[in-house]
């Protein structure tokens, strides 16, 4: 069967940029989109509300400048009313600014104070992403690098509390004996107590896609494949 578009629309005014978009959608099927702004380093929120898009409104509080460009940026999931918006703090190279992740209650009409994801001493980390589970809990996976920026591999962080607190990050890919494309976004997906983490690895040079695999709700990943 065909597929039928409605007509497009503006979600935001040149104003506030447009650096890679995310979109999910709420309880009620409404959509939420997020994207970057650079000039001052930060994320925007849209809501649907049944004719048009609301006012875009800040997500990241003063003083927490967050990565973005066009081809990387903070990443967006939402479980009924509940929204999660994961960023990494500016400069990303400072072993001293994180993984943030920013939780509304309301369908993204406001949000709480940034919790910290990672606890990862003096490595480095980049590239945040996102899903929940069944239970309403944020699964984090983002890379993960030494001091040096060697040794990049991807990790995932869970919570159990609904985003107030992360578990130990725990590692995801490493399955080709290589180490990952240290400059390529992934993504995590979680469904039931399956979950994956697909990212661009780095063989000897050899890149191609692979996914790491849990099967107790990314606690630990026992498993992994080449996808392309």
């Amino acid at each position: 069967g065909s597929v039928s578009w409605s007509a497009p629309m503006d979600v935001a005014q040149n104003s506030y940029d447009n650096l890679h978009p995310r979109i999910v959608v709420d309880g009620a099927s409404n959509p939420l989109i997020i994207w970057g702004r650079a000039s001052d380093e930060s994320v925007f929120i849209a809501r649907w509300n049944g004719s048009s898009f609301s006012m875009p409104m800040k997500v990241n509080p003063s003083g927490y400048s967050i990565a973005t460009q066009s081809w990387m940026g903070p990443d967006i999931a939402a479980q009924g009313d509940t929204v999660f918006v994961v960023v990494k703090r500016t400069p990303e190279a400072s072993d001293t600014n994180h993984v943030f992740i920013l939780r509304s209650v309301n369908g993204g009409m406001t949000f709480g104070n940034p919790v910290q994801v990672d606890a990862i001493a003096d490595s480095i980390s980049r590239f945040p992403t996102l899903d929940v589970d069944a239970l309403g809990n944020p699964l984090v996976a983002f890379m993960k690098f030494d001091p040096s920026f060697g040794n990049a591999r991807w990790v995932v962080t869970k919570s159990t509390d609904g985003g107030a607190s992360f578990n130990p990050d725990y590692l995801a890919s490493g399955w080709s004996g290589g180490t990952v494309c240290d400059c390529c976004p992934g993504s995590i997906v979680a469904d039931g107590n399956n979950v994956c983490v697909s990212y661009r690895d780095n063989l000897n040079n050899v890149r191609d896609t692979w996914t790491g695999i849990s099967t107790d709700g990314g606690n630990t990943f026992v498993q992994g494949m080449p996808i392309d």
